[in-house]
């Protein structure tokens, strides 16, 4: 598995453990049990509403730091996955 492979499991496992609405806890577990892709699943009109409060946050977030913040965020993201890349089994 690599890092970016890495990051989004532990995002699905958080979602299906912690998210307040069921929709997404469910959309996590369908894509964790392989019974649906991520890309199939996020775009899916069973998940839109759920998906779609989260989509509008994601996007908020994104607009507010400004281009030279977003990219510092961008290379440790990169820095992070590349460690994962090189040592699979540590944590982040």
């Amino acid at each position: 598995m690599n890092g970016r492979e890495q990051i989004v499991e532990r995002l699905l496992l958080h979602l299906q453990r912690e998210a307040d609405d069921p929709r997404l806890r469910e959309l996590a577990g369908d894509v964790l049990g392989g019974r649906v892709g991520l890309t199939e699943a996020v775009a899916s009109a069973a998940y839109a509403e759920a998906t779609a409060d989260v989509v509008d946050a994601y996007r908020r977030w994104c607009s507010v730091p400004g281009p030279g913040e977003r990219d510092e965020q961008a290379l440790r993201a990169e820095a992070v996955i590349r460690r994962l890349d090189q040592e699979p089994d540590r944590a982040f």
